[in-house]
């Protein structure tokens, strides 16, 4: 008899190395009692209490009555989105003041940031606070904190919206009791109650070094010289889904083991460094996505080595300043990050562009699209219902990808338009899950491409009110009878910026701010893009009787980039990305 170890691998994080900037929380009090407060409002709080006057009365009185404070002031000042520059120089006035501890209402949304800055500031020069936030910008506030000051008190409010005095008078009790809790527990504890509350990661996945994870313990077997060992790798696999799935580092689908040997397979297609950033900052965590991370994040997608380089040139893609990241990672809008491939690396790298392409089948288009999705989510940090304030989400948040079906196109191809006919590129829009637009009667061009008009122009699509880039995805039949009536590209393009529009009546009072600029000022008629080179043509799919629609999320522009080589010149086959043996 002998003993055998078998040693099962070590897994690398797919989430960014965090160096911890040690700030600590500000001692605490021993009571409230007898002491001073300062209820900061930055006027979100303001219009969030409407016409209930109850509000700041009932949260005063009840610290007073019940924990001995005495005095609770009220300070209303704007804060902006930007207020990085005149938030030190407020906290330094209100650590300055009389006021023993902070209050900070209302942390939501547009003002998450100068919001829980100030509350930084002011923990570090002494002064403890707690932060009241609105429910939906909960763990978004916590994320944003998570990496500069962990543990600091966040208080959630759970009215969305004030609806009777009795209901704000029972939210601002239980408010204060979380004030309270917040302002007297020890550090230690408001260390332990946050990573409770947010950071949640399963005890199973335990830190081996900087970077690595440790699933599994060396397990040892007695062995004569002639047995074997029966392992069965399905338990291996479904330990290692459950153990991801309950730290938040997958996106709910079955993960493939980011072993060092695959990532570092993957890492071979291209010259780049790993350690390399390629988004510098990814919001609201503010950590880079570098190479590395996008690598072990594509190998726990499925994505075959060799397609590196075309989610590499997507990720690029979303880091362009254009593409608004840091706002469009944590948007209410259930849209993803659309991935349209135009040029010959597509079908090397087995991406589908005919039939059914944007279904389930081809595992080029789904990886690619998942490794995306995954790696933004697990750089913005993992937290339960995710860091973004989707209402619902859709299905284009997990996978939207397809290539141009160059073959099946009347017109030049996308890449050809952009680059010439041997540059592949990879265009990234943020927009939702494509309208189906059907046709099997229409004869001639106008009457076809008018249909797709009106589906742009559906009211209650945020690109109503916010124009921005749309994505036509004609299937081959249409795009056929569309040239054989003497329509060019261009022809198609100016007809929807002329024809995709709303009155302008029609969109007053509803949707969202609408956002136009001066030369619509005195339009009556309002349209969905903002010229017709915003409409971005792709012939995609099977000959049929389907189109379908990209409808974007406003705020954001579409981005197209080349797949390049390591020398900055446009590669003509993926093999010219390859830098391993």
């Amino acid at each position: 008899m002998r003993e055998i170890d078998v040693h099962p691998p070590l897994l690398l994080d797919p989430r960014p190395l965090v160096r911890s900037r040690s700030v600590p929380l500000a001692p605490r009090l021993p009571s409230l009692q007898g002491r001073r407060l300062l209820l900061f409002d930055n006027d979100c709080l303001r219009h969030w209490e409407g016409p209930h006057a109850v509000v700041y009365p009932t949260l005063a009185q009840r610290l007073q009555a019940q924990y001995g404070v005495v005095e609770c002031r009220r300070m209303t000042v704007r804060l902006a989105g930007s207020a990085s520059g005149t938030v030190p120089r407020l906290a330094a006035e209100i650590a300055s003041g009389a006021a023993d501890a902070v209050v900070i209402a209302l942390c939501e949304t547009a003002t998450a940031a100068a919001t829980l800055l100030l509350a930084w500031e002011l923990e570090r020069q002494g002064r403890p606070t707690v932060t009241v936030c609105h429910e939906a910008a909960l763990y978004l506030a916590a994320a944003m904190t998570m990496t500069v000051l962990p543990g600091l008190p966040l208080s959630s409010l759970t009215l969305i919206r004030p609806t009777s005095d009795p209901e704000m008078v029972a939210e601002m009790l239980w408010v204060a009791g979380e004030v309270e809790e917040a302002l007297i527990s020890s550090p230690e504890q408001l260390h332990m109650q946050f990573r409770q509350t947010f950071m949640a990661a399963s005890e199973r996945l335990q830190a081996n070094a900087a970077g690595e994870l440790s699933l599994w313990n060396v397990q040892s077997y007695q062995v004569t010289e002639s047995a074997s060992i029966d392992l069965d790798p399905s338990t291996y696999a479904a330990e290692l889904y459950e153990a991801f799935s309950d730290s938040g580092l997958c996106d709910g689908l079955p993960i493939i083991p980011p072993t060092r040997e695959r990532v570092e397979a993957v890492l071979a297609w291209s010259a780049r460094d790993a350690v390399e950033p390629i988004v510098p900052r990814c919001f609201p965590s503010g950590l880079p996505l570098t190479v590395g991370t996008l690598a072990i994040n594509a190998v726990m997608a499925g994505c075959r080595p060799n397609s590196f380089p075309i989610l590499l040139t997507a990720a690029e893609a979303v880091a362009d300043p254009r593409y608004q990241l840091m706002q469009a990672g944590v948007a209410s809008h259930p849209g993803g990050h659309a991935i349209l491939v135009s040029g010959p690396l597509a079908e090397e790298a087995g991406l589908a562009s005919e039939g059914g392409c944007l279904g389930p089948g081809f595992r080029a288009n789904l990886t690619i699209s998942r490794a995306l999705n995954l790696s933004l989510a697990n750089a913005s940090h993992p937290l339960p219902q995710r860091t973004h304030l989707c209402t619902m989400g859709s299905a284009a948040q997990l996978a939207f990808c397809c290539a141009e079906n160059v073959r099946a196109s009347p017109w030049s191809a996308f890449h050809v338009d952009r680059f010439d006919a041997a540059t592949t590129c990879v265009t990234v829009v943020k927009c939702e899950s494509p309208p189906n637009v059907v046709d099997q009667l229409s004869t001639r061009a106008e009457r076809l491409v008018h249909g797709i008009a009106d589906v742009a122009a559906t009211l209650g699509r945020h690109s109503a009110y916010v124009p921005a880039d749309l994505v036509v995805l004609l299937n081959p039949a249409h795009a056929r009878l569309i040239h054989a009536d003497g329509w060019r590209k261009p022809d198609v393009q100016r007809f929807l910026f002329e024809h995709a529009r709303n009155p302008r009546q029609w969109l007053t009072g509803r949707g969202v701010e609408p956002v136009r600029s001066a030369a619509l000022a005195d339009h009556a008629l309002i349209p969905v893009v903002s010229s017709p080179e915003d409409v971005l043509v792709f012939v995609v799919g099977a000959y049929g009787s389907h189109t379908m629609v990209g409808l974007p999320w406003g705020y954001s522009r579409a981005v197209t980039k080349a797949v390049m080589r390591h020398d900055g010149q446009p590669a003509r086959h993926l093999l010219e990305c390859y830098r391993g043996d």
